[in-house]
């Protein structure tokens, strides 16, 4: 049963997940997308912090508020510290430089994701063509 609907399942939400957040993740590693400034509003704590606040584009013409700072609690300590950020395109995060983050975890989680929907599929096709077999012979020896 957890094999034939539960792991199936499991692996399409993450594929559409990881794969809306993948490409910010890239840009933040390489370094590409929006530079900017990322000012720290709030801190809020759970399983781990993270610093919620207010980017501001160097050029001034892109402002975004209740942006959460990308896992970078190392160099914000206070309400009003800056940090040098990228916004990629992401729904909600920016991302301090040379971010590297989750960004292993990401690819790696994905491809088992990838791997797992594969062997899925081609065991419901071994399963398919199986029973084909057995229906058919079953009716060829009925006439």
């Amino acid at each position: 049963m957890v094999w034939l609907v539960v792991v199936p399942l499991v692996a399409v939400i993450y594929i559409f997940t990881a794969t809306r957040e993948t490409g910010a993740i890239f840009a933040a590693v390489t370094g590409t997308g929006t530079p900017g400034t990322f000012t720290a509003t709030a801190k809020s704590c759970g399983r781990s912090c993270v610093w919620d606040g207010t980017y501001i584009s160097d050029d001034g013409l892109q402002r975004r508020v209740n942006v959460r700072l990308a896992a970078d609690t190392v160099r914000v300590k206070h309400v009003g510290d800056r940090v040098r950020v990228w916004d990629t395109g992401a729904r909600r995060d920016v991302y301090a430089d040379r971010y590297i983050g989750n960004a292993f975890l990401v690819v790696f989680f994905l491809a088992l994701s990838v791997v797992a929907l594969a062997a899925w599929s081609f065991g419901m096709a071994k399963r398919g063509r199986r029973l084909l077999r057995v229906r058919s012979s079953s009716s060829a020896r009925r006439s």
